[in-house]
């Protein structure tokens, strides 16, 4: 057995989770619309996985509005430095020191650059090219995303129906982009935004498939918080010339006040609720309030911040629901039986607990 690097060691935490039967997708993000999850079974909605749901969907239009004064990168690599100071101290509180084994810290030094650097360059610059509502959706296709590179990379067989979602989503992504170059002059160039968005969703993606055997042995708030510390340094970096060239005076308090709810509720407050939530209902039930963030999002960006679709737009938003909804009722079906078992007791089906939405 390989020696173990320590980061803290107050008291050692949860190994993790360990598998009982093969190992599945990523639970957070593998079923994006379970529309097989009946509602009459369920009288208690989750109101904490609602207020996430809130948290993230008003997270993207809001970072819209900020990038009015902010630039782009110097708002990302703040926000993120606050929140994984915020996040490693969560993860100390709750769960008390962690053992990092030697063979592992490659592994999670890439996942840190591309899940946590990579993916929030992506997400940033998205949004400040395009539309918040496509930024939106666009990253709403991170399941479909998973199971085309687990599917590439040998880890699973996709069913035919998986397969139609993957296509159906793909043209719904084609046309949202293209409905770009028939919007107002304001708005004609949003498909370099669009493409950006869309590179930063597979560096997610990737992300969340690489993360799963490092899910079976550590804590996924921990993983979550040491990814942020990695990509973290990153950010700063390439912010600094946006950061010399700031007037930082000229932003308000309003902008101020933006960041740090971007950075406490869709960061911190967001990631720790999922992940807790995710051992306690199932990753199946949680991706269902994951699925509320798109509808949210482009809600408010279409009543406050006046974006609109065109026809074939909207028919693309349509084939992307329809792409994750098969998607991930065929690949939640086709693991109905897979459990997993975390060091307290608790069974999951259909998946691991793993990072959610990342906004």
């Amino acid at each position: 057995m390989s020696k173990s690097s320590h980061i803290s060691w107050s008291r050692k935490p949860p190994a993790g989770f360990e598998t009982c039967g093969r190992l599945g997708a990523c639970g957070g993000v593998r079923a994006a619309i379970d529309m097989s999850i009946s509602w009459r079974n369920r009288a208690v909605i989750s109101w904490p996985m609602l207020v996430v749901a809130m948290c993230w969907g008003i997270n993207v239009p809001l970072v819209k509005v900020v990038l009015r004064e902010f630039p782009p990168l110097a708002f990302g690599s703040l926000r993120y430095l606050l929140a994984t100071i915020l996040l490693v101290g969560l993860a100390w509180v709750r769960e008390g020191g962690l053992y990092i084994r030697s063979s592992d810290w490659g592994r999670l030094f890439v996942l840190g650059v591309l899940g946590h650097f990579l993916n929030q360059v992506g997400f940033i610059l998205g949004i400040a090219f395009t539309t918040a509502s496509n930024t939106t959706l666009i990253r709403a296709t991170t399941p479909v995303w998973v199971a085309l590179l687990g599917a590439l990379l040998n880890i699973e067989r996709l069913s035919k129906g998986v397969w139609a979602g993957v296509a159906l989503s793909f043209l719904g992504i084609g046309l949202i982009v293209q409905g770009s170059n028939g919007l107002s002059l304001h708005l004609a160039a949003t498909w370099r935004g669009d493409l950006i968005a869309l590179a930063g969703t597979l560096c997610w993606s990737l992300y969340n498939v690489w993360l799963r055997p490092m899910v079976k042995r550590y804590s996924p708030l921990w993983l979550t918080a040491l990814g942020m510390g990695i990509g973290t340094p990153f950010l700063l970096g390439i912010a600094v010339p946006e950061a010399r060239a700031q007037d930082w005076g000229e932003i308000g308090g309003s902008g101020w006040g933006i960041l740090v709810y971007s950075a406490v509720f869709a960061l911190v407050v967001g990631h720790s609720l999922w992940n807790t939530f995710v051992r306690r209902i199932g990753p199946a039930r949680t991706a269902v309030y994951a699925n509320l963030v798109p509808v949210i999002s482009v809600s408010i960006s279409w009543v406050f911040l006046g974006e609109r679709w065109v026809p074939v737009q909207i028919v693309g938003a349509g084939l992307v629901f329809a792409g994750l909804y098969l998607t991930g009722r065929k690949r939640a079906s086709s693991d109905a039986g897979t459990q997993y078992v975390t060091t307290d007791g608790e069974e999951l089906r259909s998946g691991c607990p793993c990072a959610g939405v990342n906004e």
